[in-house]
This record gives structure tokens, C-alpha cells and sequence, in this order.
């Protein structure tokens, strides 16, 4: 009996390891920092986004007063796992759920007809959870195209695409987040 026990235990940490479940602040496995993308953030007052450059090779600073998504590359190859990093300059902490592309805190958008269709998939078979990012601090999520989480939903094959992140300022959800930071667009190829 403590066999089959300790198999089970075994196979549940085994699936929540590739799954994106929750490893600190929020959002799923670290990536690996250190990148050349940029970010794009969107201030609920202005109309359009604003681009926040990045030099190659160092990982991009917290810029004061916006939430950025920054990628860690330019593009990607197809099947190639997407990391992106979440960085809060404002001076509150942003809440948002997990549940999102691969139950983390971001949604995968792919261009479609002009438009933008969210890739979507979590498996977890647990309630969603409130994530909060602190002010100054920063989140990184890794998208891992393989996960089982998105063998369901639509694959991620050549295209563009980018990384959506919502998030209000207040614990309590009170309908859709407010707030919207988006990645640059990126082509997988």
C-alpha cells in the first residue's frame, strides 16, 4: 500500500513540474534571463502602446510606473519553449490568475486574420489562484509549446505571435482585469 502511495505522490509532483504550476511570485518555471527582446506596455490613460527598447544581452530593468512583458529573444524556432518576463514598475502590486497558456499568468496570442486569437490550455484540475507581482519585482514564465496542456488547444506552429498579460491593482476580482500589458510581436518560425 505505501508503495502505491508514493507512486501517486511521485506521479502527481511529476505532472505539476512540467505544467507551469506556481514557483514563486507567480507564474510558472523560471526561464533563463538575459535577453534582447523588448517590451511593450500599455498605460490605461494613453492610447497607444509605447515601445521599451532593450539592449541585446542584458536582462531589461524594471521601468518605473509601467508593467512590461519583455521576451528573451527576438523570435523562436517551432517547438522551441517561449520565455518572457513579467516586470512590475508600478508602485502597487499588480493581481492577476493563473489558468492562462500553460496555467500561468500570461496569454499567448497568435495573429489571425488581422486579429488576435489567445492560445489558451490548463490542465491542472485545480481552482484558479491570484498571483501577485510586487512593486519592483519582476516574474518570469516559461511557455513550453510540448506541455500537455496545449496538446488540446491550438498548436503553436509558424506564425506571429505575441504575450498578453492582465492585471488590476486590487486583490479582489471584480469582472475582467483593467489593465493590459502586451510583448512585442514575435515570428516563430
Amino acid at each position: 500500500m505505501k508503495r502505491w502511495t508514493a507512486l501517486l505522490v511521485l506521479g502527481v509532483l511529476t505532472a505539476m513540474s512540467g505544467c507551469g504550476a506556481e514557483t514563486g511570485s507567480g507564474g510558472s518555471a523560471p526561464a533563463s534571463g538575459g535577453g534582447s527582446g523588448s517590451a511593450t506596455s500599455v498605460d490605461p490613460t494613453a492610447s497607444t502602446p509605447t515601445p521599451t527598447p532593450e539592449p541585446s544581452g542584458v536582462p531589461a530593468p524594471i521601468v518605473e510606473g509601467e508593467v512590461t512583458v519583455v521576451l528573451d529573444t527576438d523570435g523562436y524556432a517551432m517547438g522551441q519553449k517561449i520565455r518572457v518576463t513579467v516586470h512590475n514598475g508600478n508602485d502597487r502590486p499588480a493581481y492577476t490568475e493563473d489558468f492562462k497558456t500553460a496555467c500561468s499568468i500570461v496569454i499567448l496570442q497568435r495573429k489571425d486574420n488581422g486579429g488576435w486569437a489567445d492560445i489558451t490550455g490548463c490542465a491542472l484540475g485545480r481552482p484558479t489562484m491570484t498571483v501577485t507581482i510586487q512593486p519592483g519585482s519582476a516574474d518570469p514564465i516559461e511557455l513550453d509549446p510540448a506541455s500537455f496542456h496545449l496538446k488540446s488547444g491550438p498548436a503553436v506552429t509558424a506564425g506571429t505571435y505575441r504575450v498578453k498579460f492582465t492585471y488590476r491593482t486590487e486583490p479582489e476580482i471584480t469582472g475582467a482585469d483593467p489593465f493590459t500589458a502586451y510583448s512585442p510581436e514575435f515570428p516563430v518560425r
